[in-house]
Order: structure tokens, then C-alpha cells, then sequence
């Protein structure tokens, strides 16, 4: 039987359909379609169906990176939310709001001579439908007629790094007679308000933490390619974040102390802090060699008669010379080549008590470079030996050896043969291909083609099996803990998970959801904010996943 279908109604009329049609640009809003349907016999029968289209996709808002205002003569200056709208858009038509709040009547803010300095705000984009999102920026407000008579003057700036990210929570000191501190928010912008008129100042930038943030094998690839002068650094900020032992150049020794923070060997440069910062206005004598003259890392105002509002420096993270370290404390999203470094070795069978050899090798040996967390099961396996190949003994770190974890990092040209083996000892029967896998639980697995693009690492067995890392929880670090504390776990894809911490009765004392890359992550919990004590439960669920672990807060 075949049948006749015919639509019409408030999308137009379509005589014959024999599949599915798609009507383009439908703005929200109610609409009726009318079907008739006729058999080969000449039956026709017909419905009615309404059709509500509503707009659920929350606009895109895009701020200004900052504006200048100036106090007027009333001693104060009005600032409306849209002045710092930069093409904000919509997926359907209407207009959109502007607003400093959630609130779309709060459209404007007035500024007096007691707001002078860098105020931070939030832009939130309302569209037709009432879906909001925002964007931080900030205002700096001025007054350079002098109409606030005599108020108290204020220094304030900006630290970015070369790509004009703003830096979170960097530490900025303020000295003179006494030392005050402030920390930037997430544009990177801090504020001295209230300041004496005729006092010598010195400001002064530091971040030390996270030491592995941004450093990565393919950071020592390019500082490689530099020492050897096949590809030199571009900037005077890439060359300072390549002298990673602090000597005022760039050696074979900066690569030693990097890979060392690669392989978590050592959590810190040992010579060096994590962030180095410039003057911004500094122009360097000689770029290629930006250490002679030593640059400045200090701005000093004396006799201080007038607002200073553009004290801004730029941050360098040492080690990191591509610029991938994250400025705003959330995880960077890889770019990553859909295909992946594979490296290879044989599945067998192991006989309880048994020493054996792996060998890892490779077909694709063109990348410049690679690194990855391996993972052996310690309940099964014991570490005898590291044999070197291709990959020497400094390309491994044996830091977490009693997590059943091996870090490696290499780079350079690879010849045909064994990359490297792992000689273990058997401490039961089982598959050996059910005890291996790659992971970017304390090294992140990525390797790089000739082009710098980067790839995913997988561990392949000879009879067609993949180990990759799948779901699973770690225990968290350090524990027991006061303080802070860090929940590693490994997702096999990106997508939402859900942390909830709860004590032994069962009270949910926190929870946290969040979008999550493919492999390791990490949730800071502090125990502050869980205000218990003693034996706690940590459970991650997934969409298909669920694993609990146990943590313990000590007083």
C-alpha cells in the first residue's frame, strides 16, 4: 500500500511528501500543521498537529576587555551595560538586553570619586526568550581633570600574559612604608585604593604554584630546536620561559630541569619560580637576548602625586614556551589530532612467579616527541628493571613507582627498534594485556607531529587488543589532609560528572558537576568546605560509571 501525504498550514504547502522535509529559519512561537493523507484506493483522511518552537540556546555574549571612564564635573560618571558590548548575538531574532546583573533593569551603574581604580564587572546578554549567560570585564575609572579635589589616589593595573590572558589570583604587592597585598581577579586587573599623595611605592607581581602548569615534551621540542638554532624563539617572553634554572640563558640544562617537572620527579623548578613577570612598558634593548640587561620585574613610583591606573606587567610561565599554560585555573581544552600515537607490544600469557621482558616499539616514527602516564597494576606486577632503547633512563620517572605508575618523556629522532623495555616479575597468573595501560594521570599522553600538532597516545597489543584508560577514581592526595586537598580521576571520554562528598551517616556535605575532558582530571576540595572531620566518602558518577573512595580530614 502506498499513501499520498500532503502538508500545509503555517509552514507552507508540500503535495507529495515521501520522506522528511526540514523548514529552515522557524523564529519561536506557536504554529498549526494540517496533514492529508490519501491511500492508493482514494481514502483521504486528515489531523491537525501544533507545533510550539521555543528558543532554549542562551545567547553568546563577547565584553569589551576593559573600558576607560572619566569622573565628570558632578563627581560622577553613569556607565551603561551595552557600552561594553563587543557583538553579542542571538540564534534567533529579537533584541537583546544588557545588564550589570541577572536583574535586565539594572542597565546602568554611576561611579564617584570613591570608585577610582579598576572596577570589576559582569556584562549579562539577555535574549527575547529570557536566556541569559554574562562576561567578566572591568571599568577603570579616572579622574584626570582633577574634579574629586583631594581624594586619595590609587594604583592599579593589569597582568596578562603575551597573549593578553588575564592572570587569576596572582599575589601583587604594594610597599612603602608598610607592605599591603591584593590578589588580580579573573581579567587579571588589581587595585590600590586610598593611597597617600607624596609616597615612594613598589609594585610587585608573584605566582609560584603549579609549577607543571602549561610545561609539556613538546616546550622541550621547541627549546631543543632553539639551542640548536634550527628554529629559534620568537619573543623575549618565550626565551625567559625557556631559562627554566634562572641562569640568564637558555641551555641543555633548562631541558633537564623541564622534563624533571614533566616526569613529576620533582614538583618545582628547583632554581626558579613558576611565574615570571615584566614591566609591560619595558622595551627590550636586544629581544634575543632579553636578560642583558636584566628586565624588570618591579615598577616603582616615587613621590607619588597622581592615580596610576595602567601598572600593568606581563606573566611569564617558565617552561612553557608555546603558551598553553592556563591563566584562569581551568583546564585547557586540547586541540587534538583525531588520530593517535600508538605505541605497540606483545599480549601473552604470565605464569605466576614469572620475570619477563615487555618491549614497547612504534610504526609511526615521525613525531618530534612524546609523554605519557603508564599504568601497571602493582597488585600483579613488580617493576624489576628499566632497559634502555631509544629512550634512555632520563627519559623515565620512577616518583609514583609504588602507584604502579612509570612518567615518560622523550623527544627527538627515533630509529627503528625498541623504544624502551619494562622488565617485571609476575606475582600471579592473568593476561598481560588485562595489567597495562596509558593514562595522563600525573603525565599528560600527547605526542607531536613534525607540524606541532598533537596527538593522543594509545598502548596497542599484537593481537589487535587497545589499552586505553578507562573510568576510574584515584585516591585523593595528600590523605589524611587539612587543608586542601586533590580528587584525580580518569574519564575514557569528555562529558558530565558529578563529585559528591558525604560523612558515615550518609549527609551529602558537598557536591560538584562539571564538563570534563577525555582522560585525567582533577577536583580541588577544601576542608573548609566540607566543616567535618575525621572519615569522609568521595563518590564520581558518570552517565554509565560509579566508583567511591574514602578520604580522611584531620584536625
Amino acid at each position: 500500500v502506498s499513501f499520498e501525504v500532503d502538508l500545509s498550514g503555517d509552514f507552507g504547502n508540500y503535495t507529495d511528501i515521501q520522506g522528511d522535509i526540514t523548514i529552515n529559519n522557524v523564529v519561536p512561537g506557536s504554529y498549526t500543521i494540517y496533514y492529508s493523507v490519501t491511500d492508493n484506493c482514494g481514502n483521504t483522511a486528515y489531523d491537525q498537529v501544533t507545533v510550539v518552537v521555543e528558543d532554549c540556546k542562551l545567547p553568546t555574549p563577547y565584553c569589551l576587555n576593559g573600558i576607560v571612564v572619566e569622573i565628570m564635573q558632578t563627581g560622577m560618571i553613569q556607565v551603561w551595560a551595552s557600552d561594553l558590548n563587543l557583538g553579542s548575538f542571538d540564534n534567533c531574532p529579537g533584541d537583546l538586553t544588557y545588564s550589570f546583573s541577572p536583574n535586565v533593569n539594572d542597565l546602568g551603574v554611576t561611579y564617584t570619586c570613591d570608585d577610582l581604580g579598576q572596577q570589576p564587572v559582569e556584562i549579562w546578554v539577555t535574549d527575547a526568550a529570557g536566556n541569559q549567560d554574562f562576561c567578566e570585564t572591568f571599568i577603570v575609572v579616572q579622574d584626570n581633570m582633577g574634579f574629586c579635589g583631594s581624594a586619595p589616589i590609587a594604583v592599579a593595573g593589569l597582568i596578562t600574559d603575551e597573549n593578553d590572558n588575564g592572570l587569576l589570583d596572582a599575589e601583587v604587592e604594594l610597599s612603602s612604608g608598610n607592605m599591603v597585598m591584593t590578589t588580580t581577579d579573573a581579567n587579571g586587573a588589581f587595585t590600590f585604593n586610598n593611597l597617600e599623595i607624596g609616597q615612594d611605592y613598589s609594585v610587585t607581581p608573584g605566582l609560584n604554584v603549579d609549577h607543571d602548569n602549561g610545561v609539556s615534551t613538546y616546550d622541550v621540542v621547541l627549546i631543543s630546536k632553539h639551542i640548536l638554532g634550527v628554529d629559534l624563539l620568537d619573543s623575549p617572553y618565550q626565551i625567559i620561559a625557556a631559562d627554566a634554572n634562572g641562569s640568564g640563558s637558555v641551555s641543555t640544562l633548562d631541558i633537564v630541569d623541564i622534563r624533571k617537572v614533566i616526569l613529576q620527579i620533582v614538583t618545582e623548578f628547583p632554581s626558579n619560580t613558576s611565574w615570571r613577570f615584566v614591566d609591560a612598558d619595558y622595551v627590550f634593548p636586544n629581544p634575543m637576548n632579553p636578560f642583558n640587561p636584566g628586565f624588570p620585574e618591579v615598577i616603582n613610583f616615587n613621590n607619588l602625586s597622581t592615580s596610576q591606573l595602567a601598572t600593568d606587567f606581563v606573566a611569564v610561565k617558565i617552561g612553557d614556551v608555546n603558551n598553553s599554560a592556563s591563566t584562569n585555573g581551568l583546564a585547557e581544552v586540547d586541540d587534538r589530532n583525531a588520530a593517535a600515537f600508538a605505541l605497540t607490544t606483545t599480549d601473552r600469557n604470565l605464569s605466576e612467579g614469572e620475570t619477563f621482558t615487555v618491549d614497547f616499539t612504534a610504526e609511526d616514527l615521525s613525531v618530534l616527541g612524546y609523554q605519557f602516564t603508564l599504568e601497571f597494576d602493582q597488585n600483579v606486577l613488580t617493576l624489576v628493571d628499566l632497559v634502555e632503547g631509544v629512550a634512555t633512563e632520563e627519559n623515565f620517572g620512577m616518583t609514583h613507582l609504588n602507584q604502579g605508575v612509570v612518567t615518560a618523556s622523550w623527544n627527538g629522532v627515533a630509529s627503528e627498534g625498541v623504544l624502551f623495555s619494562l622488565e617485571f616479575k609476575a606475582n600471579k597468573a592473568a593476561q598481560l594485556s588485562d595489567l597495562l595501560n596509558i593514562s595522563s594521570r600525573y603525565t599528560a599522553a600527547e605526542a607531536y607531529t613534525q607540524n606541532g600538532d598533537l596527538l593522543d597516545v594509545n598502548l596497542q597489543f599484537t593481537n589487535g587488543l587497545t589499552a586505553a584508560a578507562g573510568f576510574e577514581l584515584y585516591q585523593n592526595v595528600p590523605n589524611p589532609f587539612n587543608g586542601e586537598t586533590v580528587v584525580g580521576f580518569n574519564l575514557p571520554e569528555a562529558g558530565t560528572a558529578t563529585l559528591s562528598v558525604y560523612d558515615i551517616s550518609g549527609k551529602t556535605l558537598k557536591v560538584m558537576r562539571g564538563e570534563f575532558a577525555k582522560g585525567y582530571n582533577t577536583i580541588n576540595i577544601r576542608s573548609t568546605e566540607l566543616a567535618a572531620t575525621g572519615v569522609l566518602y568521595y563518590t564520581l558518577e558518570t552517565a554509565n560509571e560509579t566508583a567511591t573512595m574514602k578520604m580522611i580530614i584531620i584536625e
